[in-house]
């Protein structure tokens, strides 16, 4: 796994930041039972990404190609 997701506390509510820019994509209340778990260490969850910064990383693979 190249990277991996972040998880930060807002206000004392857990949130998913992207990992590139650390947006805000997900709090606590709309986490799926694999975030939790990832969240609280147990598993290992892939990098996440904002929508802009997926398209910067889309676009730079295929320059790459």
């Amino acid at each position: 796994m190249k990277g991996k997701a972040k998880f930060k506390f807002n206000g004392g509510d857990p949130v998913l930041l992207c990992s590139e820019c650390s947006t805000i994509l997900k709090y606590s209340r709309h986490f799926t039972e694999e975030e939790w778990k990832a969240m609280r260490g147990e598993i290992k969850l892939s990098a996440q990404y904002c929508d802009e910064c997926e398209e910067k990383r889309r676009k730079a693979k295929e320059r790459k190609v």
